[in-house]
């Protein structure tokens, strides 16, 4: 009984033209109408599509490890910052 419950508000919602006009003009009856269609099994016409997701912000570059600051943990001394020397040449 469901699937022909499913398939007449399918039906209804993508052939009758005040329903298409109702849903353009609220998108609040998008949003009620998108979880009956999954409870029904029915496949969700376009008109009742999801907007699209907002693009994620990329986070930002790490920075190199010299100028991080140095993090204490608790209950321990902060790093002691070591000045590294650069490799030595090798003679040729």
């Amino acid at each position: 009984p469901t699937a022909v419950c499913g398939s007449q508000l399918a039906h209804l919602v993508a052939n009758d033209p005040e329903m298409i006009a109702l849903l353009q003009a609220a998108p609040q009856a998008r949003r009620l109408l998108r979880p009956l269609f999954r409870m029904l099994g029915a496949p969700l016409p376009a008109i009742l599509a999801p907007p699209p997701r907002p693009v994620p912000r990329a986070a930002p570059a790490p920075r190199p490890p010299s100028q991080r600051p140095p993090v204490a943990l608790p209950g321990r001394l902060p790093p002691a910052r070591i000045a590294l020397r650069p490799p030595r040449a090798k003679p040729a």
